[in-house]
């Protein structure tokens, strides 16, 4: 196999990106750019320069049609991936690889999954905060789990303190598996006490913040990386609600990826 650089992995992920965009227009599927490839758009017009992967988001109602459909016909070389209809697969939103490529990240919760880009789903929520932060709490407990989980006491290069400490974790998971405590996790969303004005990202990495789904309700285009995407019409306080001045660059010293991987063509 032949290892990439990042930027021939930034040129596959855009591959992938243009081909899904093709696809959610042929198939009435609405989707916007998100989080930190949507700032990428609006401040760099592809990008952020220390980011290598992009993300996308949609309301639940076309996230299930996306899962549900793009598998029966998809683009040459891609395929999804997520935790409705892959049993193997154990993370809570969607993956789009193209599978003529492999990516090995250090903690490989995938498994043999090529470049890629992610895609997550924005589920109703309550208004009520008190109602609100009780799912918060449970979401949390739940997150926790899933990476006390994923410990890997046999991982190469550890220190006897690092095995110990990834030992300590692996009983905490209380010998559940990390595909349980998402299950558990996605569950949550399925709360009776809905607002039909708050969604938010429950099966995410950070805390959940409630966004507006009114900002949902039209699209406009931006340029990413010369070419035109979609992006919610609310972009702005979507954006500002997630990260406050987000058009502010962070200090040097966080201009740094958060991702550590290895691509291959295979």
């Amino acid at each position: 196999m032949i290892e990439l650089h990042v930027k021939e992995v930034k040129q596959v992920q855009l591959s992938i990106l243009e081909r899904v965009h093709q696809w959610c227009i042929d198939n009435n599927v609405q989707y916007t750019l998100d989080f930190g490839t949507l700032i990428g758009a609006i401040r760099h017009k592809g990008y952020i320069p220390w980011d290598d992967d992009i993300d996308l988001s949609m309301l639940r109602e076309s996230y299930d049609k996306l899962v549900n459909k793009f598998n029966e016909d998809p683009p040459k070389y891609l395929k999804l991936h997520s935790f409705e209809t892959d049993s193997k697969y154990i993370l809570p939103y969607a993956k789009i690889e193209d599978t003529r490529y492999l990516m090995i990240e250090p903690i490989n919760v995938t498994s043999s999954i090529g470049i890629n880009i992610d895609i997550f789903p924005f589920d109703s929520v309550p208004s009520d905060d008190s109602l609100w932060n009780a799912l918060k709490k449970k979401r949390s407990f739940y997150h926790k789990q899933y990476y006390r989980s994923i410990a890997n006491p046999f991982s190469k290069g550890l220190s006897i303190l690092q095995r110990f400490h990834a030992l300590l974790l692996k009983m905490l998971a209380l010998g559940k598996n990390a595909r349980y405590y998402n299950k558990k996790k996605m569950s949550l969303v399925n709360v009776k006490v809905k607002s039909p004005h708050y969604v938010a990202i429950m099966c995410g990495y950070d805390s959940p913040k409630r966004v507006f789904r009114e900002d949902f309700s039209d699209y406009v285009e931006l340029e990413f990386e010369g070419k035109l995407f979609k992006v919610l019409k609310g972009y702005d306080r979507h954006l500002r609600i997630l990260y406050g001045d987000y058009l502010q660059l962070p200090p040097i010293n966080e201009r740094v990826s958060h991702h550590s991987f290895k691509a291959y063509k295979k």
